[in-house]
């Protein structure tokens, strides 16, 4: 997801350099620099506003497209379950680590199902 994120603010010449630019920060260590980095660049996409209820953002880019951040906390068990099922019809991801070190790691879990922007590309172009 940084990857999209750099190119779009123009941090990169193409999406190759943007993928670069993550997989470097990556390979030394400096992800959480690239995740802070990335919401700050979100943030600057446009005039944040509360959505009507509350439980996400709304960014306008500088090319007019409405954007809108959500998330919400569910019972993991259940919604992973649902999820999976989803995800062998529909297009989607579900990333999880189940891996927790005190004072360092914890578990989590992403996903998503029938997402509405999708980048493609074929080889590294």
């Amino acid at each position: 997801n940084a990857a999209p994120a750099i190119f779009l603010a123009g941090k990169a010449k193409d999406f190759k350099s943007a993928a670069d630019i993550a997989r470097t920060a990556i390979e030394n260590g400096e992800t959480l620099k690239v995740l802070d980095k990335y919401v700050v660049l979100s943030k600057e996409l446009g005039p944040a506003m509360s959505t009507a209820n509350g439980s996400g953002t709304r960014f306008l880019t500088k090319g007019g497209v409405h954007m809108t951040r959500t998330e919400a906390s569910v019972d993991c068990t259940t919604e992973v379950e649902k999820i999976v099922d989803a995800l062998d019809e529909h297009k989607g991801l579900l990333m999880m680590s189940t891996f927790e070190y005190p004072g360092r790691y914890t578990r989590w879990k992403t996903a998503f199902v029938d997402p509405p922007l999708q980048f493609e590309s074929r080889d590294l172009t």
